[in-house]
């Protein structure tokens, strides 16, 4: 519908933004610092946080509720088509839902500050809501995570349609 289109459009262009207002510039041969320090982001980093989303996915299917709450920031924000919900609410969600099947897939991590990842894929899925309504099967997602206290955690979440 034009609602949904109109909100991947301007989520899409919003992360084009931060993405370019992230690179490097040049102006008159002098760099512009950039938005993420040589070495600041390990490599262990990337897994650690890779792997604190694919959990996310597999802690929804099983129901393991509080291992997925522990990855939450206590700000975290989720905008879902055009809902917006909290952890508590994203929990409760999961909690009346059931996972059959994820596939996620085209899967980057994207450092863009010294404490700030943004995790984005494709997920193929088969779940059902509490009404036995079927979620969307194949969306675009992103996840932003910030290091708060030597832990990384996910501040929000967005997920759009896409058609097939």
């Amino acid at each position: 519908n034009f609602f949904m289109r109109y909100l991947s459009t301007t989520m899409l262009c919003l992360g084009i933004l931060t993405l370019v207002s992230c690179k490097q510039k040049t102006d008159s041969g002098t760099k512009a610092t950039p938005a993420v320090a040589n070495n600041a982001i390990t490599e262990s980093d990337k897994k650690m946080i890779l792997n604190k989303e694919v959990s996310t996915w597999e802690f929804g299917k099983t129901k393991n509720l509080p291992a997925f709450r522990a990855i939450l920031a206590d700000d975290y924000i989720a905008i879902v088509g055009n809902k917006k919900y909290n952890a508590d609410e994203v929990m409760k969600t999961y909690q009346s839902s059931t996972v059959n099947a994820y596939r996620l897939y085209n899967i980057n991590v994207h450092p863009v500050a010294d404490n700030t990842v943004i995790v984005y894929y494709e997920v193929a899925q088969d779940i059902k809501d509490a009404d036995g309504g079927s979620w969307a099967p194949h969306i675009g997602a992103a996840s932003t995570y910030v290091k708060r206290n030597g832990q990384w955690l996910n501040v929000f979440y967005q997920e759009s349609v896409i058609d097939d």
